[in-house]
């Protein structure tokens, strides 16, 4: 019944922290153990069942690529189950639990590629950080995600199966040049989201 509509897109990103990190990405890459030609995906979310950690394992298992790495940073409720299973999946020596982390945009900068397949999501501050920093996203195609992240344009959108999940981080790390492409779209694209746009625009409404 509301006489007048407005809409903003979501409550803006200081964009400007998550970029400028590149000097740091080797030094951060061999902190953790990883190589300058492994290709290294980044989750940065709450250990919840929501987001589906479980199933980026399962992916992870289907690649027999030794130097695919997946990072995440978090904590939370499922982060014991979610050691269990990387254990049983037999890959301790390439996913990497970092816990609590006060340098996540230095993890933009040392990763290839955000990974990002909730179950459900609203517009996610640490996907718009992850295009700021120039990452090209694996989405799970939901709302909030597709708001974001067109497929094959600022990222690649995967079904929530673990083999349609593995195949979306096996193209990547194969084509370096479409990485770039996607990062350098989703940087673009993701100005509009910048906390100096949106305080405009609540002003201006």
């Amino acid at each position: 019944h509301a006489k007048r509509l407005e809409y903003v897109q979501g409550v803006g990103v200081k964009l400007e922290r998550f970029q400028n990190h590149s000097a740091e990405r080797d030094a951060i890459r061999a902190s953790l153990g990883l190589g300058k030609d492994d290709f290294v995906l980044l989750s940065v979310a709450e250990m919840t069942k929501n987001k589906n950690h479980r199933m980026m394992l399962e992916a992870m298992a289907r690649i027999p690529n030794p130097h695919v790495h997946l990072l995440c940073a978090g904590r939370g409720q499922e982060l014991e189950n979610n050691i269990a299973l990387c254990s049983q999946l037999h890959l301790t020596d390439r996913v990497h639990f970092l816990g609590y982390r006060s340098d996540v945009p230095q993890l933009y900068a040392a990763a290839d590629a955000f990974l990002f397949i909730s179950f459900r999501e609203g517009l996610s501050l640490s996907l718009m950080e992850a295009m700021s920093s120039g990452l090209p996203s694996i989405v799970s195609p939901i709302r909030g995600n597709t708001d974001l992240i067109e497929d094959q344009k600022e990222g690649l959108y995967a079904a929530l199966t673990p083999q349609a999940v593995a195949q979306a981080i096996e193209t990547l790390a194969g084509d370096p040049a479409l990485c770039q492409r996607l990062g350098a779209n989703a940087k673009e694209k993701v100005q509009a989201f910048s906390l100096d746009t949106i305080s405009k625009r609540m002003e201006d409404i």
